[in-house]
């Protein structure tokens, strides 16, 4: 078994260096080159974990009200909220609106769901004395990766997000639950106009 030692450094290279790295822009490339070394290595460590032969696991009515409530909340708030860009993608930008509804899910969401979710519970658990502590440490870890959009909105929003992707992961240990719902609400939030500040760091 691994040291707590060479966890401890490798969670604080991949989970706090690395996205303060990219946020400092010391390296102007792209940010899906900059986090495809994360990615791999969580794969490269997942790659006999990644393949469900069963049905996906039933979670109640409730995840299907709370989904459909969150995405209602997106649409509402950024109608009131910001009027001039609600619904900017599919009405002015409508082919990359399509791209990012084709590949969001795969390209984005699933990447960041394998590492911060399947990844991170399976490795790290033994660094956390209490379940409690591994969901808050998971929560905030999220929060940060998403410091390199500079706003607070983004922060805001990936806390919510990664609240319920974690808990929804920790309940059923099903990647395809807080998959399914990382992409819905990744997509509602492009859609509706939010996804403004997912792009590039907006000051």
């Amino acid at each position: 078994m691994q040291s707590k030692f060479w966890l401890i450094l490798e969670w604080l290279i991949l989970f706090i260096a690395f996205p303060l790295f990219v946020f400092s822009e010391w390296l102007h490339i792209s940010r899906f080159v900059l986090f495809a070394p994360p990615i791999l290595y969580a794969l490269w460590h997942e790659r006999n974990n990644l393949g469900y032969d069963g049905p996906i696991k039933p979670v109640g009515y409730s995840v299907g009200l709370r989904i459909i409530l969150i995405i209602s909340l997106i649409f509402s708030s950024a109608y009131w909220w910001l009027p001039k860009h609600f619904l900017h993608l599919p009405l002015h930008r409508p082919q990359l609106w399509i791209v990012i509804m084709l590949f969001y899910p795969f390209v984005s969401a699933l990447p960041q769901e394998i590492l911060y979710r399947q990844f991170y519970f399976r490795r790290y658990k033994i660094l956390w004395p209490t379940p409690n502590l591994m969901i808050t440490s998971n929560i905030a870890s999220f929060a940060l990766l998403h410091i390199v959009y500079d706003n607070w909105i983004a922060i805001f929003f990936t806390l919510i997000g990664g609240a319920f992707f974690t808990i929804s992961y920790q309940r059923t240990q099903d990647l395809r639950w807080s998959w399914l719902e990382h992409s819905l609400y990744g997509l509602a939030i492009f859609t509706s106009g939010w996804g403004r500040f997912f792009y590039e760091p907006t000051g």
